[in-house]
């Protein structure tokens, strides 16, 4: 569907603004394996193949249909179920054969339901099942029974969850389950004891307090732990348990406030923030540069900065800005 190269790729243009792709405020988006590109906005959920776009919208006394429109977070699962995190209505699953959504949400009289109806992020984890992320701990989904289980902090515990307020998970190609929090650092998650190994970021590398705000996490095929903070970027190497703060410049005085991250097939780090735009990080030699991103629009010259989602695959790069919607 997309042509030129990610090495080719220097500036970013407007994506589907004149094919119906009407998302402003974009948190996640998505490459699934069909090459469609999904995004999740406050303005609703879309599949775009680069002529047309599909919304999926809330109706009115329709079961099917998807349940709010304000969304946080798209995955593709392994038998390609798309599963959407939404910001006031629970978790949706989406049938691709049927074209159905299935809608859960809390229910303080069931402990079986979702944790939580905000959804910050979803992955798969060891033993299939679902992992949530919310702002009130995680909820594990067992899809056969489509009943949760849920983890939390207990502040009696050091091998607990750091925080309640989970940001981010990523399964790594190590088999290893990722966990960020705000305000807890980063956590891992240990299948044989049940529990977690925590990474206090801030105490790590002997930053500020931020630096424990982390909002977005990968593990590359070393496995290596990048962690996108509010204070910066971290390496993490969880073997060692060493981390380092990456300097990346800073702005107006403020340190990068990394929204989202993601590597690309040379192992280039793409970052996305919030006060200095798209950020890329070659970590073989430790080298960085901006990639600028245009704008047709006054909107968009306000928030070409502010920068949500990125997503990386069929030889391009798409990123979800804050107010003027995708550019690729």
């Amino acid at each position: 569907l997309w042509g030129a190269s990610i090495a080719q790729a220097r500036s970013f243009t407007p994506v589907g603004a004149t094919n119906g792709l009407e998302a402003l405020v974009v948190p996640s988006i998505m490459l699934d394996r069909k090459g469609f590109l999904w995004v999740g906005s406050r303005e609703g959920l879309f599949r775009y193949d680069g002529y047309k776009t599909r919304a999926f919208l809330p109706r009115s006394g329709d079961p099917d249909a998807i349940s709010d429109i304000d969304i946080r977070f798209i995955y593709e699962a392994v038998d390609g179920t798309i599963w959407v995190g939404t910001n006031t209505a629970g978790l949706e699953r989406y049938d691709p054969a049927t074209g159905k959504f299935r809608n859960f949400r809390h229910d303080s009289a069931d402990p079986a339901s979702l944790i939580d109806d905000s959804i910050n992020a979803i992955a798969e984890g060891p033993a299939g099942l679902l992992w949530v992320a919310t702002r009130k701990g995680l909820s594990r989904l067992e899809r056969g029974t489509g009943s949760f289980d849920h983890v939390r902090h207990d502040p009696g515990s050091l091998t607990s969850l750091s925080n309640n307020w989970v940001s981010d998970l990523h399964l790594g190609e190590s088999g290893r389950l990722w966990i960020s929090t705000i305000g807890g650092g980063v956590n891992r998650w240990n299948p044989d004891s049940q529990d977690f190994t925590h990474y206090d970021l801030a105490d790590l590398t002997a930053g500020p307090p931020k630096r424990n705000h982390v909002r977005a996490i990968h593990e590359d095929e070393d496995g290596i732990l990048w962690a996108g903070t509010r204070e910066g970027l971290v390496r993490l190497n969880s073997l060692t348990g060493l981390a380092e703060y990456i300097d990346l410049g800073s702005s107006d005085g403020y340190l990068p406030d990394i929204t989202a991250l993601n590597l690309d097939s040379t192992n280039r780090l793409w970052l996305t923030t919030m006060n200095q735009g798209l950020l890329i990080l070659d970590p073989e030699n430790g080298e960085w540069r901006p990639a600028s991103l245009e704008s047709q629009n006054a909107a968009g010259k306000l928030s070409r900065k502010a920068l949500m989602s990125v997503s990386i695959g069929h030889d391009q790069v798409f990123v979800g800005t804050w107010g003027s919607g995708v550019y690729r």
